[in-house]
């Protein structure tokens, strides 16, 4: 069982809960004082299926609980307790849902196949929100400032202005029948991840992109990127390698102009450092 996502409690930045592959509920990490006294405990559900993403909204966390072929009650489960128990807001939500994330109250999520859904009741009903997409098979969501945006598997990068009411293609620079891994954004910045691409970037909300990968391993040797993160003005993003060349996490402070290595501690074993990088509250989570 590995760590795969991390999300921190707004209103209480050293409370983390962190998800799970597996079948096995919600775990939250308290980091408590001294650090050294951190430890793992049961959030006291929901179990069954596996945990695909976490995200605070209102003082509430909401979880996609799904995707396990044994689950018959997964869905999107709501904690207003900091995950000591767990309510079933919505067991019609498609499954999976994958990702969330929020603009105001309007939570967003995205599933590889019947696109992207909004709530705006706490995750208790969603509203397919897909007028305009290319592609129903959405692989990233994204945030900057009010835009959403949202990344497919064959029909590039989509920008919505109106919280998902339709969405325009922001393909302009992008190679044709890009496959977007990942979606970040930083200082004004898009951040698209694209399979065998590399990195690219827009600095002027979708309209042209480039790509950024001074610094990162020759794209010939690289799958694409898995995640990135984001920690103050630095992007962070995880590599994955093949052909023995060394991948991991690497860090820009200059919007993906120059990145450079940021593998110190992590496991060494083979050249694949690590799998996904996440950050809350501040810190940078590897696995």
């Amino acid at each position: 069982m590995s760590v795969i996502a991390v999300h921190c409690h707004r209103a209480r930045p050293r409370a983390c809960a962190l998800r799970f592959a597996g079948s096995f509920g919600v775990f939250a990490l308290l980091a408590l004082s001294p650090p050294a006294s951190a430890q793992w405990v049961s959030t006291g559900g929901p179990g069954g299926g596996t945990a695909r993403d976490l995200i605070e909204i209102d003082g509430a966390l909401l979880v996609a609980n799904n995707y396990d072929f044994f689950a018959a009650d997964g869905g999107v489960y709501r904690s207003e307790d900091e995950g000591a128990t767990w309510t079933l807001r919505n067991s019609e939500a498609p499954r999976p849902f994958d990702e969330f994330v929020r603009i105001g109250t309007a939570v967003f999520a995205n599933h590889t196949g019947q696109g992207v859904f909004r709530s705006t009741d706490g995750g208790a009903t969603w509203q397919p929100v897909n007028t305009g997409l290319g592609s129903l098979a959405v692989t990233a969501l994204g945030v900057e400032g009010g835009d959403l945006y949202a990344g497919t598997s064959a029909s590039g990068v989509f920008r919505s202005t109106n919280l998902g009411e339709s969405w325009d293609p922001v393909n302009n620079g992008l190679p044709v029948g890009t496959e977007v891994t990942a979606l970040a954004s930083a200082g004004g910045a898009v951040f698209a991840g694209i399979w065998l691409q590399g990195v690219w970037r827009s600095l002027n909300d979708g309209a042209s992109w480039e790509p950024v990968n001074n610094g990162l391993p020759p794209i010939s040797t690289w799958g694409g990127p898995s995640t990135f993160a984001v920690v103050g003005s630095e992007v962070f993003v995880c590599v994955l390698t093949v052909q023995g060349i060394e991948g991991g996490v690497f860090r820009t402070s200059t919007l993906g102009d120059m990145w450079a290595p940021a593998n110190n501690g992590l496991p060494s074993a083979g050249t694949q450092r690590a799998n996904a990088v996440y950050a809350a509250g501040g810190l940078l989570f590897a696995h």
